[in-house]
Order: C-alpha cells, then sequence, then structure tokens
C-alpha cells in the first residue's frame, strides 16, 4: 500500500530526488562542453534530429500527474477510497517534506520541487471535490492516519470555492460523528476555513502569531481549544 512505501522509503526518495536533479544538471553541462556531433551514417544526407522538439520540465511533470490521477480514477471507481486517500496524502507530502528535510537545494531543485508541488496539490483538489460530490466525507475511522489526514490536507492546502463549500458542509460531521481525523487537524481546517471567509482564528492554529491578540481574545481562543482538548496556546 503506498502509505506503506511512503514510511519506508520517505528519506529514499527525497534522496532520489536530488540525484536525479543532480544527474540532469550533470548531463546537460556535458551535452554542451564540447562534444564531437556523431552523425546516424557516412552519407551526406544524414539526419539531424536536434531540431525535434523537446519536452519542458513542467510538460514532463503533467505527464507524470496525469498518470497518477488515471491511476487514482481507477481507485475510485473501484470503490478502493482507502486506496485513494493515501495516495493523495502521499502526493501532498512528498514535496513539502523534499524541501523542508533537504539541506543545500539550490534554486532550480527548489523551483522544481514546488512545480510538482503546486501541481499535484491542485490534482489533488480536483480529486477531492469528486469524492466529497461522490459521498460526501468517506467515513475513515477504520483507516489508516493518512487516508483520515488526506483531505485535511487538501483543505488547508487549496483554497478554491467549491472545495471550501463541500469540506465546510462536512467537516463537523466527519469529526464529531464519525471521528475520522485529529482534533489538530479539525481545528487548524476549521480556522483556514473561517480566515478565507473573513474570520478570524477559532483555534489559532497554522501561523497564528499570540502577539496580536489581546488576553480577552486569547482567552476565548484556549476555551475553544480545551473543547477539543488541545492545550492552551
Amino acid at each position: 500500500m503506498r502509505y506503506l512505501q511512503y514510511k519506508k522509503i520517505r528519506c529514499f526518495t527525497i534522496l532520489t530526488i536530488i540525484l536525479l536533479f543532480t544527474n540532469c544538471r550533470e548531463q546537460s553541462d556535458s551535452s554542451q562542453s564540447g562534444m564531437t556531433h556523431v552523425p546516424l551514417s557516412n552519407t551526406s544526407s544524414s539526419i539531424d534530429l536536434d531540431w525535434f522538439p523537446k519536452k519542458s520540465q513542467k510538460q514532463l511533470i503533467l505527464i507524470e500527474v496525469s498518470k497518477i490521477k488515471d491511476e487514482i480514477h481507477r481507485l475510485i471507481n473501484l470503490d478502493s477510497i482507502d486506496l485513494t486517500l493515501e495516495e493523495i496524502y502521499f502526493q501532498d507530502q512528498i514535496y513539502r517534506d523534499s524541501i523542508n528535510t533537504v539541506a543545500n537545494l539550490d534554486k532550480p531543485d527548489i523551483k522544481r520541487l514546488y512545480q510538482k508541488m503546486e501541481l499535484f496539490d491542485k490534482m489533488n483538489s480536483e480529486i477531492a471535490i469528486k469524492l466529497l460530490r461522490k459521498s460526501s466525507w468517506p467515513k475513515t475511522k477504520r483507516m489508516s492516519k493518512e487516508a483520515q489526514e488526506a483531505l485535511c490536507l487538501v483543505a488547508i492546502h487549496n483554497n478554491t470555492k467549491e472545495l471550501n463549500q463541500l469540506v465546510s458542509a462536512y467537516l463537523d460531521r466527519a469529526y464529531y460523528i464519525d471521528s475520522s481525523f485529529s482534533a489538530f487537524m479539525f481545528a487548524a481546517v476549521s480556522d483556514r476555513l473561517s480566515l478565507r471567509a473573513g474570520g478570524d482564528y477559532i483555534y489559532g492554529t497554522l501561523r497564528f502569531k499570540k502577539e496580536k491578540y489581546n488576553r480577552t481574545e486569547i482567552a476565548q481562543i484556549n476555551k475553544n481549544r480545551s473543547i477539543l482538548g488541545l492545550d492552551n496556546l
């Protein structure tokens, strides 16, 4: 299962990403270092393929996204909701982990990782909307932690009108009735939705700056947190 792969090969995957980037740069450097062009034949009519259009980095990523998206849709059609959610979780986290944990990434590497993260976030948002339309919030109580948190992460990392509306409609039931994810995830998604709707922090999660709030406001936030069993700020 994909989430087991995530746990077992997370560091290996991050290292592989860096090695691939390094290898691509080395190949690019060597190709431009004055190497002699070898013709396809000895005749004067040799074919020069330099004109042949090469796919850009973004085009290659889009092909990768499309393949994974097709596979996830196949899982949805087979009603393999747990595997679908685990794949969403994996794609949400792998590039963020690479950016945040790998030391000494250069600017081209970081740019590629952010580009992949952005495209996979968009894919996850589209799939999450499809799932929520199809069967509201899936009951994930008996699924893996990764499956439970997948839609919460998508809601936190994507800000689209339809996704916000669907998550708002099903979040309370998913947490209070189905117990599908942790109290912190519920609080984090609730804060995100509130801020996007023009409101304020309810639970003081995710980039909350305590120094900007007075004692009365902090007391109310801590009261809200205590209801969920979260520690005071």
